[in-house]
């Protein structure tokens, strides 16, 4: 998908920590 939070991961080229992504997917369930 093209969210914004993946867009800003991507960009990133790191995966962000499961303190962020865990929160994320509870807010925008994908």
């Amino acid at each position: 998908t093209d969210t914004g939070y993946e867009v800003l991961t991507q960009s990133a080229g790191t995966p962000p920590p499961p303190s962020i992504v865990l929160p994320a997917a509870i807010a925008v369930p994908a």
